[in-house]
């Protein structure tokens, strides 16, 4: 076991010690082995990872579905709690048109969020390929060597390389270290925080 961390310690420094913009940690870049959320409560989130919860992962498209059943309900809501003194004439458009303003997109992922579910800014197409890819990265590490190397970003560092510099850089704050699981082929992937500890860029 010793071996292991000071083998996952040394990989992390020569990580370190490259200061190109190849690298992630000073310079992130979305590729086919990231997956972008929806924006959500990190403070929340990290809570509920540390204490032992595990949480759904879902695309877009699953994601639009959800919050327009979610505005309806909202809807439904207000229109229930109208007083007899209210116009009837008015139109269910103008209804929800009040619900967007007031049900926002943050209320639902907040309550998605208590409810264990969580949401990728990717099609669904692109939500399988990326994930399958990741899922096979994650095994294939612990099968061999037994390292995890698939981890959650909380954060970034955005920075310019120097004044002049119109290109805006983003570096990840910090790390947790993910297992990730999934079902059958017909359930979406889960995950959940592995038995490490985060690491702090």
């Amino acid at each position: 076991m010793q071996n292991h961390q000071n083998s996952r310690l040394k990989k992390w420094k020569n990580n370190l010690l490259d200061l190109s913009f190849r690298n992630n940690l000073l310079n992130f870049r979305e590729t086919q082995k990231t997956v972008p959320l929806k924006p959500l409560d990190l403070a929340a989130f990290e809570d509920s990872l540390a204490s032992g919860s595990s949480f759904t992962l879902y695309s877009r498209q699953k994601f639009e579905k959800s919050f327009q059943k979610f505005i309806s309900q909202q809807a439904q809501v207000q229109n229930f709690e109208k007083t007899e003194m209210e116009e009837q004439s008015q139109t269910v458009a103008s209804e929800q048109a009040v619900v967007s303003e007031e049900a926002t997109e943050k209320d639902f992922l907040n309550r998605e969020l208590a409810r264990q579910r969580i949401y990728l800014d990717l099609s669904r197409g692109e939500y399988d390929k990326r994930m399958k890819k990741i899922l096979h990265l994650y095994r294939s590490g612990m099968e061999e060597n037994g390292s995890n190397t698939i981890y959650l970003t909380l954060g970034y560092l955005h920075w310019f390389e120097s004044p002049s510099s119109d290109k805006e850089r983003k570096a990840p704050l910090i790390l947790l270290p993910i297992r990730i699981q999934r079902g059958s082929l017909s359930k979406p992937y889960q995950i959940e925080l592995e038995d490490e500890e985060p690491l702090i860029n």
